[in-house]
């Protein structure tokens, strides 16, 4: 973003930001039952990828950044709650859960095939994914992915559920972004769909060939926490507190963490027709 058209949007945030926090409520009404389950759980344990900036990520020093991060600490401070996110393998964080290890998991999404296992909480935010190609690559649609080795990330189910529409495309599950960005850049892959922290990972470990293509249709995610059915008062906990926040303030850490709001618009049934024809 160039600095000089960034430095207006910086400096009314920074107005706005003390405003927000004055008016932003300090806690919520928890029942009898709620208190009862936060003193018998006195440490909660939510996992994520290690890798998804701007959602969540773990630098070299092990401090941990990013929405997540700003998002937990809002709702500890509106709960009394201490929970922590652990980090790693997005694979190794769903396994773990399932395993009743982690409380549950952050960034994540509400999916059928894992209902009997997790309850899904309201959404705070959304996002969207995006087609990554190499630099001189053609690719500029998803059709043109027909038959192309197309990387996503191990056990990641929005991703996955997203190329059932394109069944010709030939998936390859891979463990971590990077793995993901390094298997493109290399030229084993063809295409990589996955949220926009690939761009950060490619840029941040020297990967130039790495480029965002573009979105992929229909992929906005309502992004929630999924937490374990013997869990089930946490999940009442979250969404009070998730409620409690103003989308103001939701809206002041994308900004800060670089994810502005993506709003759609309504278009008719015409016009998605003739972009259906690919003008």
């Amino acid at each position: 973003m160039n600095l000089r058209k960034a430095l207006p949007l910086l400096l009314a945030l920074l107005c706005w930001l003390p405003a927000l926090l004055a008016a932003a409520p300090t806690s919520v009404e928890l029942t009898g039952a709620e208190r009862d389950w936060l003193a018998a759980n006195p440490r909660i344990l939510i996992g994520s990828d290690a890798e998804w900036r701007p959602f969540v990520w773990q630098a070299g020093d092990g401090a941990q950044a990013g929405i997540e991060t700003d998002l937990i600490a809002r709702i500890n401070a509106l709960t009394g709650a201490d929970i922590e996110l652990v980090l790693g393998h997005w694979d190794d964080m769903v396994e773990r859960a399932r395993r009743g290890e982690l409380h549950g998991l952050a960034a994540s999404a509400s999916h059928a095939e894992r209902a009997d296992r997790f309850l899904f909480s309201a959404s705070p935010y959304s996002t969207h994914k995006f087609v990554f190609t190499r630099q001189d690559s053609a690719i500029a649609s998803m059709e043109d992915l027909s038959g192309r080795r197309v990387g996503v990330l191990r056990r990641n189910l929005s991703d996955l559920k997203l190329l059932d529409a394109w069944p010709a495309i030939v998936r390859a599950e891979l463990g971590s972004p990077l793995a993901l960005a390094v298997a493109l850049h290399n030229g084993e892959l063809d295409a990589v769909i996955s949220s926009a922290n690939l761009h950060w990972i490619a840029s941040e470990n020297l990967l130039p060939d790495v480029r965002l293509a573009f979105p992929v249709p229909g992929s906005r995610i309502d992004l929630r926490y999924s937490i374990g059915k013997e869990h089930a008062p946490l999940l009442g906990i979250m969404d009070k507190a998730i409620a409690a926040i103003e989308p103001g303030e939701i809206q002041a850490i994308l900004e800060r963490w670089g994810e502005p709001a993506m709003q759609e618009i309504s278009i008719s049934a015409e016009e998605r027709a003739w972009l259906a024809q690919r003008h």
